[in-house]
């Protein structure tokens, strides 16, 4: 995606977030953190870069302010990559979300796309 341009099919607005969740795939392996959100997409900002079209499965480590649960599991489909600096800025589509999995990624977004509403 070049610099300064918005992706034109976007469904909804992406939020940028005030707590930044470390988010790993399935090795353990540190994909960047979370930079914003939506229930379809997500941009992280990472030290390495990710093959553009690759899934991925996804784990976000939560604090308990946002869910009963530590972690969310999900799928991440590399749609976007771009190198800023030393770090990567990655776009991923979200694939085979299950209603739970939206709920906890919609308070995230509720709660924390706003410095007003920092919980820790």
């Amino acid at each position: 995606m070049p610099e300064g341009k918005s992706i034109p099919n976007r469904e909804s607005k992406r939020k940028a977030l005030f707590y930044k969740f470390k988010i790993v795939d399935a090795k353990k392996r540190s994909i960047g953190l979370l930079e914003d959100l939506t229930l379809k997409g997500l941009k992280v900002i990472g030290p390495d870069p990710v093959q553009q079209g690759r899934v991925l499965e996804l784990k976000m480590v939560l604090p308990p302010e946002i869910s009963n649960k530590d972690k969310v599991f999900f799928h991440g489909e590399c749609t976007w990559i771009r190198k800023e600096g030393e770090s990567y800025h990655i776009g991923f589509k979200i694939l085979k979300n299950n209603p739970e999995t939206d709920k906890i990624f919609k308070v995230i977004i509720d709660l924390l796309a706003s410095p007003d509403h920092i919980l820790f």
